[in-house]
């Protein structure tokens, strides 16, 4: 009997039980001691491929070319999940007699192959009554042994179509809870990861002890690396600025040392913009890491992936050479090379797909959606991960992005993470939400002395005193024009909220300063050209940077006079990061907040095509009422308190209470595929990706994205293949909305050579017509 390809069915199941159970022991959940869980678990891990034990299975395993197993009805003869399920049902309910494990355990390895749908009655019944039927008429008893329970397990499948059933189904189900959906999750993780491991490493002549190596060697990170590279990097600190770093450093440290870690598990950095948040919290967490005695993960996340690689590069120079081993340090994005290697070996494409995404290594940085997707979710890929999760330190670096509408449900589940799965997590930012709350105990504050840091920090003035008096494009152009004309000699950047606005006022400005260096940002431009001006930027001392608001995401630059469109508050305190970051200018900064209007749309303001919440608007607008017109930057944390407390009273749980209802009953369709479900970014309007053949590279690229996908009819080793050129190849890529592409097709639309003029300039972008419609970014 085989399982896969020369694979025996009894070898491949002892495998994927013996991984799966080490793994479950070696995390230290709340389920690990469960001696009903474990056996329900060992009972998943054995059976799960028990319907592969049929005639019709095995003559397909053996002649996998015969297209017959592609038809009805022979490829429905050959499917094993729900025999395999029933085996589990029956043995769970035989020797733990446990309703909810049996039914969680059918879910499990009926959808191994697939994704968790929702715990209905209906998915206990057959499609195909008649197929079942045959499959088991099929099925080797005696290969497992089995052939004693026979009876008992065909009348145990009978009772699945009967009412009393239906009943229980129901009960069970009211009765299912949060920490249900996380336990269901867990097991399902360990299972797929097991199986899918087992059999991708067998495939690539690898053995099972690699896998076993590699899933359990964990290894030690030292706990004084910051404190050593800070040492090396930083040798004196030169600025007042550098104190205040070091001082916020030494602090977090002291006061995570300090701390009950079995009382406290949720925790936040809460500082000013510009003061070594980085290397702060990435210090904290090791220090934090080494208290556990344990070999927690390490799990730093942010919201953008044009982010993740600075972070990950400051992580890989303070790790040093060990950092170019993928088991120790890991970049997960979907732009990022599936290349994972370690000291003794270099994996292929197969292989080093199924370790990134599962998250083995010890310190994988990644953002905001790779983490939430696979908390939140009933898909098998995202979930793979999901039991690397467990033992976790969980980093969300500028958690203000978090919509407000899913606060409480973030809430309840990391919470949840913290009881169930023993992860820690820790909040960064300059602006905290509300999503715990510090004064009821709910979180607790690694910078005791926040209050007296944003105080001292007078880097910056935020000027409101133009946000009464609304502009039109055209007089915000004036009114900038005016204001580089006073201020010759210094730096400018100017945040407009779409990009119809910014081109108008990159336009105007070029007119009037030909000779000055004006740089123009905004997803209307290629990656690749993006970071090259990014890093010009920094380099041009009076420039003049015009951009939507991509510039707050993250970017590392230093800029005299900062101008912003109306946004909301935590958008607004982003920005004014950009100004005087490093307070080392003769004067202080300045940030101005002005109001543009659409005069084609009811004088509408432009920000509200953006930022779509009335909530958002008004509690910008009342807090800074609040405010005189020019705000010091000691007034920003006070500032931000009042913004969030404003939203928080404002804010309305439903999308977060609907999702948490059908999560409580493992509605996993109902939470996930519906039209209101979880989505961290969401967008109203289909795009279409456009590759822009700008320069020779572009035509390299794309002549052999071509050559791929037509010379290759595995669709597998077309993807290996394209992975090594995927990130240099999204580099050309633009994503525009359809209407102003005519006749865009799914996948890549090539904008060749021929075609640039047509759609694209060099400076400016992606060419729109005057009368099209706006869009943001």
């Amino acid at each position: 009997m085989y399982s896969h390809p020369d694979k025996e069915l009894k070898e491949h199941l002892k495998n994927v039980k013996e991984l799966g159970l080490n793994i479950f022991e070696n995390r230290n959940t709340i389920w690990r001691k469960d001696n009903n869980i474990k056996y329900a678990l060992d009972i998943i891990l054995e059976t799960h491929d028990y319907g592969k034990a049929t005639a019709y299975f095995q003559e397909y395993i053996n002649d996998l070319n015969n297209i017959k197993w592609q038809k009805t009805p022979y490829k429905d003869l050959k499917a094993h999940g729900e025999l395999s399920a029933l085996w589990t049902y029956y043995l769970i309910m035989k020797n733990i007699k446990d309703l909810e494990l049996a039914f969680i355990g059918f879910m499990l390895v009926n959808k191994h192959h697939g994704n968790i749908i929702d715990f209905e009655k209906e998915i206990f019944i057959s499609d195909n009554k008649e197929m079942l039927e045959k499959r088991i008429d099929s099925f080797d008893f005696n290969y497992f042994d089995l052939l004693s329970e026979k009876e008992d397990f065909l009348l145990e499948i009978e009772t699945v179509n009967k009412f009393k059933f239906a009943i229980n189904i129901r009960k069970i189900v009211e009765e299912f809870s949060i920490d249900d959906y996380l336990l269901c999750n867990y097991l399902f993780s360990i299972l797929i990861s097991a199986d899918k491991g087992e059999a991708i490493f067998y495939d690539k002549g690898k053995t099972f002890s690699d896998l076993h190596k590699i899933k359990n060697n964990r290894a030690q990170l030292n706990k004084d690396m910051v404190d050593e590279y800070k040492e090396k990097k930083f040798t004196d600190l030169k600025t007042n600025v550098d104190l205040k770093r070091e001082e916020i450093y030494k602090e977090v440290e002291y006061n995570i040392l300090s701390q009950d870690i079995e009382k406290n598990k949720i925790f936040s950095i809460n500082v000013p913009t510009g003061t070594g948040k980085t290397l702060a919290s990435f210090n904290t967490v090791l220090k934090l890491r080494d208290k556990l005695k344990s070999n927690h993960r390490i799990i730093y996340t942010l919201p953008f992936t044009s982010v993740i690689d600075q972070n990950f590069n400051v992580f890989s120079d303070v790790i040093g050479e060990d950092a170019k081993d993928s088991s120790i340090l890991l970049k997960h994005h979907y732009l990022a090379e599936k290349e994972y290697k370690t000291s003794e070996d270099v994996f292929d494409y197969n292989i080093s797909e199924y370790l990134i995404e599962n998250w083995d290594s010890e310190v994988i940085v990644t953002t905001f959606v790779q983490l939430l997707s696979s908390l939140l979710t009933s898909r098998n890929r995202s979930l793979k991960k999901f039991h690397n999760i467990a033992d976790s330190i969980i980093i969300l670096d500028e958690v203000q992005s978090i919509p407000y509408k899913y606060w409480k449900l973030i809430n309840n589940l990391l919470r949840k993470l913290t009881e169930n799965m023993n992860c820690y997590i820790i909040l960064v930012t300059a602006t905290m939400p509300l999503i715990f709350n510090e004064e009821v105990g709910e979180i607790v504050e690694l910078a005791k002395n926040k209050e007296n840091y944003f105080n001292y920090f007078d880097r910056i003035n935020l000027d409101i005193s133009n946000i009464n008096n609304q502009m039109t494009i055209d007089q915000f152009s004036d009114f900038a024009i005016n204001e580089i004309d006073n201020k010759d000699d210094e730096s400018f950047l100017f945040v407009l909220n779409t990009v119809k606005t910014s081109l108008k006022l990159y336009e105007a400005i070029k007119r009037n300063y030909p000779n000055k260096q004006v740089i123009y940002l905004s997803t209307n431009i290629i990656p690749k050209e993006r970071l090259r001006r990014i890093k010009l930027i920094k380099e041009i001392k009076n420039v003049i940077v015009v951009s939507t608001q991509l510039i707050e995401a993250g970017v590392d630059i230093d800029i005299d006079n900062v101008y912003r469109d109306f946004g909301p508050l935590d958008s607004i305190n982003q920005v004014c990061g950009r100004c005087n970051r490093n307070g080392v200018k003769n004067k202080k900064g300045t940030v101005k907040l002005v109001k543009i209007i659409d005069i084609d749309n009811d004088n509408k303001l432009f920000s509200s095509y953006v930022y779509k919440s009335q909530l958002l608007e008004c509690s910008t607008d009342k807090t800074l009422n609040s405010q005189g017109n020019i705000i010091q930057e000691k007034d920003f944390f006070n500032m931000a308190k009042k913004y969030f407390s404003n939203i928080n009273n404002g804010k309305n749980d439903e999308a977060s209470d609907s999702l948490l209802e059908n999560i409580n009953h493992l509605q996993y369709s109902k939470a996930f595929d519906s039209n209101d479900k979880f989505e961290l970014i969401s967008q109203d309007f289909k795009t279409v990706d456009l590759f822009i053949m700008l320069d020779y590279e572009a035509e390299i690229l794309w002549g052999d994205y071509q050559n791929i996908f037509a010379s290759f009819d595995d669709r597998y080793k077309a993807k290996e293949l394209f992975s090594k050129i995927k990130s240099d190849f999204l580099s050309y890529v633009i994503s525009v909305p359809e209407k102003f592409y005519n006749d865009g097709k799914e996948g890549f639309n090539l904008v060749s050579k021929e075609m640039l003029n047509q759609y694209y300039r060099l400076e400016t972008g992606f060419i729109r017509e005057e009368k099209q419609e706006d869009y943001i970014f």
